[in-house]
């Protein structure tokens, strides 16, 4: 499909096609149908969206994220691709931008759950919860029914319980110094150290990423998002132990992610323990089909129970 040739007509048919993929649940089928029509999307912008939701939708987001990047002056205003973007920014720790992204979409649309459910989201991991709890009952008053911002709401409350235990705990052992106490929790500072910490991981400079990532953590103990960062720089630095320590801690503090829980699954698998690792990744799939990461390590780890390579026994 080259550039000169193509008609609005076609374009107009090749998103249809791709989006009924999307819509079936095969996010696959869609980025090879799509791949199949041009080798240069970037030139066709709502396709190129499109390709950018499918790997949203299989839990590639880097990938996602480098074409909502490269897409966001075509489509600015745009609610939708907001929506999209935010929740792309969020899962690559990059929360400041996510919030102006998000701030951006309700701007233009403030009564749409799906970007008031997703700003409630981000709001919990910055820590304003009581912000988030506002924006989230706005979404469910507006959409009863809304299924993300309910289970938004009940992460809400566990994020809360999780927090005031940590205050309960600083309360009895703080010192005359109120400076370990909990209500000095830097959260601004905190999400600036994650995003150096992000960066820095992407550019593949571990050790400058785990330092960052610590001082995210230091600056605000209950950062599940920084612990799983950490856990993430951590298995690349071959500290396996310690990253599953770090994965598991930010998933008590926050949710249980597909990302997560899929290195879960593979640090259970490179243990050696097969059936942990599947009930693991099992678990991803039933929420998360397309997830790539776990589809491949779920491949894995079934060849190698065959092979007798792993347990298959959890005891």
């Amino acid at each position: 499909m080259s550039s000169q040739s193509v008609s609005a007509e076609q374009i107009k048919a090749l998103h249809a096609k791709a989006e009924s993929y999307l819509v079936a649940g095969n996010a696959q089928a869609a980025i090879d149908e799509l791949d199949r029509a041009s080798e240069d999307l970037s030139a066709y912008p709502t396709l190129w969206r499109l390709k950018g939701v499918a790997k949203l939708i299989q839990g590639n987001n880097t990938e996602a994220k480098l074409i909502f990047e490269q897409l966001e002056g075509s489509f600015g205003d745009n609610p939708e691709f907001l929506n999209h973007f935010g929740v792309v920014l969020r899962r690559e720790s990059d929360f400041i931008k996510a919030k102006e992204v998000y701030e951006r979409g309700l701007e233009l649309s403030s009564n749409e759950p799906a970007l008031l459910s997703n700003y409630g989201n981000l709001l919990i991991d910055l820590g304003d919860f009581q912000k988030a709890d506002d924006v989230l009952q706005k979404a469910i008053k507006i959409a009863p029914n809304h299924k993300d911002a309910r289970q938004n709401l009940v992460r809400l409350e566990k994020v809360k319980g999780s927090s005031q235990r940590n205050k309960n705990e600083s309360d009895i052992s703080k010192t005359s110094s109120s400076k370990d106490s909990f209500q000095n929790y830097d959260k601004e500072a905190a999400a600036d150290w994650l995003k150096l910490a992000s960066t820095a991981q992407k550019e593949k400079n571990y050790q400058e990423a785990l330092l960052f990532a610590q001082k995210a953590i230091r600056a605000q103990p209950d950062f599940s998002a920084a612990c799983k960062l950490a856990g993430e720089i951590l298995i690349c630095l071959g500290k396996k132990s310690e990253a599953e320590r770090l994965l598991l801690y930010g998933i008590l503090l926050g949710e249980d992610d597909p990302s997560t829980i899929t290195n879960l699954g593979a640090l259970a698998a490179g243990r050696g323990e097969g059936q942990l690792a599947l009930i693991l990744l099992d678990r991803v799939l039933g929420i998360h089909p397309e997830n790539q990461a776990a589809k491949n390590n779920m491949e894995t780890v079934r060849r190698n129970l065959s092979d007798g390579k792993l347990v298959s026994s959890l005891f």
